[in-house]
């Protein structure tokens, strides 16, 4: 049964043209959330939010679970493919 969550994913999936990190199931629940919630007002800050929320459940220590405005820049940068691909998502959605 495809429903539009499952609609909103493939939509994500699509968008980011590599499935290497699709096996981590918590983050592209939550980038899927993303597309559903932020949609194309998706920020980097959303993603690395995001991204911070999955990596305290498995790597608690991980010296980038730190504040987006605390991160440097290089850092901040990786964000964006991501923001990229859930508004990405949320346009092919639309109706």
């Amino acid at each position: 049964m495809t429903t539009y969550i499952t609609e909103a994913r493939v939509a994500l999936l699509d968008a980011l043209d590599d499935g290497s990190w699709a096996d981590d199931f918590m983050l592209l629940g939550l980038y899927t959330l993303l597309v559903l919630t932020r949609g194309e007002e998706c920020t980097a800050e959303d993603i690395h939010d995001a991204w911070a929320v999955a990596r305290a459940w498995t790597r608690a220590d991980h010296p980038a679970i730190v504040p987006f405005e605390a991160l440097p820049a290089k850092i901040q940068g990786y964000d964006v493919r991501y923001r990229d691909a859930v508004r990405a998502a949320a346009r092919q959605l639309r109706p």
